[in-house]
């Protein structure tokens, strides 16, 4: 029997080379991750089979698709506050029911000294990092895997060629060092890198937490849920949840600015150009200036060291 099997693409990222785009084919049954390489005139140039997943359907077996199967019956049937799965156990209760987990993601990390390192998360178990080269294609370097199965954040990529995931479990997991930083509440979003080195993780029960050298080292509530991202200027850190958008000085994690909303928390703020922020709830689109110039002349505004 011919087996119907749809692509679903995901976020990508680019390197100097190529830019690279995660795809999932899903079929009955199964499914399979593959990580595409694309020139930058879009010519498929690299085609890496990742991961596969087989469902296990049989009454017997406790499986990854039952899993699912279980989820959607608890959560969407009775109609709890929220909840996403768990499957060393009962789903864990949460906000947010609606909004889905993300696909997979990619991120690309450079190093003078080596080729660029492609860190894909599948977001089932497994971590993987690849170099790739236009002529041979993708080599994997390492493979990062849990023992269950657990839905994870995309990848973000840091500059000592680590990287660093969420997981539905609250962790914040280094993958390539092993450090692990347990923070209590599911992270969706992927974490920030600010221009500092800290990382603002953004926890799904409506929290921001700053991680530095693998320790949290402040925490502030939200008023509200989020599976955003946070957005990070030089000064200013932008943390959109249901119910507002709020501005922390980036120095003293201290709210300057709210902006009271309804239904937010599903999208990351963007910061254009020229610093005007952009953010979305379910009913609209708001655009906020960018800061004014300082009132000395012939003094710039401030700078990252860092991109």
């Amino acid at each position: 029997m011919a087996e119907r099997r749809q692509l679903r693409p995901t976020s990508g990222s680019r390197t100097a080379e190529a830019i690279m785009v995660p795809a999932e084919y899903r079929g009955l049954g199964r499914s399979e991750l593959r990580l595409i390489a694309f020139s930058t005139g879009g010519v498929v140039i690299g085609n890496q089979r990742v991961t596969v997943q087989v469902y296990d359907t049989s009454g017997s077996s406790s499986s990854f698709l039952q899993a699912i199967v279980d989820y959607f019956v608890d959560c969407f049937g009775s109609f709890p506050e929220g909840c996403v799965p768990n499957f060393d156990g009962p789903p864990a209760q949460v906000f947010l029911p609606e909004a889905a987990w993300p696909q997979p993601g990619v991120a690309v990390s450079t190093d003078p000294q080596v080729s660029p390192y492609i860190w894909l998360a599948d977001g089932i178990r497994s971590t993987i990092v690849y170099a790739f080269n236009p002529a041979a294609g993708f080599s994997e370097i390492y493979r990062f895997s849990d023992r269950f199965d657990r839905f994870s954040s995309p990848p973000v990529a840091l500059d000592s060629l680590d990287a660093v995931v969420g997981t539905e479990h609250g962790d914040l997991k280094f993958e390539h060092s092993g450090f692990l930083v347990h923070y209590g509440s599911p992270i969706t979003a992927a974490p920030t890198r600010m221009a500092d080195g800290r990382l603002a993780v953004i926890g799904r029960n409506g929290q921001v937490s700053i991680v530095s050298n693998h320790a949290e080292v402040l925490w502030q509530p939200l008023n509200g849920p989020s599976i955003a991202s946070a957005a990070a200027s030089c000064t200013h850190l932008f943390v959109s949840s249901t119910n507002e958008l709020v501005t922390f000085d980036v120095k003293t994690m201290t709210p300057i600015a709210r902006v009271p909303w309804t239904d937010g928390g599903r999208n990351a703020p963007i910061i254009g150009p020229q610093g005007h922020v952009y953010a979305i709830t379910n009913f609209g689109l708001f655009v906020f200036p960018p800061p004014q110039p300082l009132p000395i002349a012939g003094v710039a505004p401030p700078a990252c060291s860092t991109p």
